[in-house]
């Protein structure tokens, strides 16, 4: 549950990084904004928090999440087994160069939105 008093979570949003911006459109499987939502907006702006798990194409997609001037928190959950790799982005506007590993027993902490939860509630057959 997101703890901050102003944000939503969406499912299936588009988002639109700031490479090539004009013809560059990506739907990450969950954000989280702290912006106003309007229910005929086919982009969602200022996201905080993203999360992936389409492998394949997942590591492009963060490169170019991580242009968003909004963007504090990449999730990507792995979904062969129950793992994930967190970006935060540090305070002063940087992005670490790898992403920390979390384990079935961490705690997901996204101090962006005051959220912390058990890896495993993000996966279906663990909660």
């Amino acid at each position: 549950m997101v703890r901050h008093p102003h944000c939503s979570v969406v499912q299936d949003p588009g988002v639109q990084p700031r490479v090539c911006s004009d013809i560059n459109v990506r739907i990450p499987d969950l954000v989280v904004t702290c912006s106003s939502i309007n229910l005929g907006d086919r982009l969602l702006h200022d996201p905080v928090v993203l999360s992936s798990s389409n492998q394949k194409d997942t590591w492009d997609n963060v490169l170019a999440y991580t242009t968003i001037p909004s963007m504090r928190d990449i999730l990507v959950l792995h979904s062969a087994e129950v793992r994930a790799d967190l970006l935060a982005r540090q305070p002063d506007g940087s992005w670490p160069e790898n992403p920390a590993p979390l384990g079935p027993s961490a705690d997901v902490r996204l101090d962006s939105i005051g959220f912390v939860a058990p890896l495993a509630v993000f996966y279906r057959t663990l909660t």
